[in-house]
């Protein structure tokens, strides 16, 4: 399977993707020093660095990744954030990245798709042709009809995390429900998960 991954940071994910056997070929990061460093970490990754609202780092995207199976998007979550509800601009054009993503999952065709925020991103709204749609709206309308949504909030605890960590998950595919992951029979402490070290 070979994936593309959106505002990518340092590339933390990549390496669990590649333990299930997923080669991530291309990645967009807006900052440079994490692009840079992303790029000594997975050389073999197309990185695309700038803003994925800039026309020609859009198109690199689209050119290096039209032979995608899976877009894994984690848009930045600071206008979303409730730790940040009374510092966050009404309108935060952060938000808005979402549309972005939608353009690349009509222009490129993924089988699957996978967005990870924070929870209250299902409850934020954003400004589309001068309306204030809810984010997980714009999504459901704005993508084909042949994909099937699956959104969640999950807890990194249940999933052998050593930390209560709420998101929002959503699972897309056109290939019917692409159903959650099992929790964890048991839950694992710190001590447990780095004791060692």
């Amino acid at each position: 399977m070979k994936a593309l991954t959106l505002f990518s940071n340092v590339g933390i994910d990549e390496w669990y993707l590649g333990q299930q056997g997923i080669e991530v070929i291309a990645a967009n990061e807006l900052l440079k020093d994490r692009a840079d460093f992303y790029k000594k970490l997975y050389p073999e990754t197309k990185m695309i660095q700038g803003s994925i609202t800039d026309t020609d780092v859009y198109n690199q995207i689209v050119d290096v990744s039209n032979d995608i199976d899976l877009i894994i998007a984690t848009p930045p979550c600071q206008g979303m954030s409730q730790a940040n509800a009374l510092r966050a601009k009404k309108d935060d054009p952060r938000n808005s990245l979402i549309k972005k993503v939608v353009s690349l999952i009509n222009d490129l065709n993924p089988k699957y798709i996978l967005i990870e925020n924070v929870r209250g991103m299902a409850k934020t709204f954003i400004n589309h042709n001068g309306k204030s749609v809810n984010i997980m709206d714009y999504i459901r309308d704005n993508i084909p009809q042949k994909y099937t949504i699956n959104t969640q909030v999950l807890n990194a605890s249940d999933y052998g995390t050593p930390q209560h960590r709420n998101r929002l998950i959503t699972l897309i595919s056109s290939e019917g429900l692409w159903e959650m992951p099992q929790k964890h029979d048991k839950k694992i402490t710190v001590r447990e998960a780095i004791g060692h070290l």
